[in-house]
């Protein structure tokens, strides 16, 4: 059985990422609104992006460029959930 990895996006933002899962014999998702479930896919992506809100470690935003506060919620939260469930991020 392939293995699922979950990717918090759009597909067509993160079509290199889906070829690299799937050329490793697993399966791309993709979605904004996991809410819960990450224990339902093998293993977490995080794909990278803009810089994190510097408030989410207690710094002014000075210079931070790209910041999606959606994405970063969701991906923190992702992080947690897919890290207490003892599978790969």
């Amino acid at each position: 059985m392939r293995q699922t990895v979950y990717i918090w996006g759009a597909p067509e933002r993160f079509a290199n990422y889906r070829r690299w899962v799937e050329s490793a014999g697993g399966r791309a998702v993709f979605g904004k609104d996991a809410g819960g479930r990450g224990i339902r896919w093998d293993a977490l992506l995080l794909p990278g992006g803009g810089d994190l809100e510097p408030w989410r470690y207690g710094r002014e935003n000075t210079a931070s460029r790209g910041l999606e506060p959606e994405r970063d919620e969701a991906e923190l939260r992702l992080l947690q959930e897919f890290t207490a469930a003892g599978k790969p991020v």
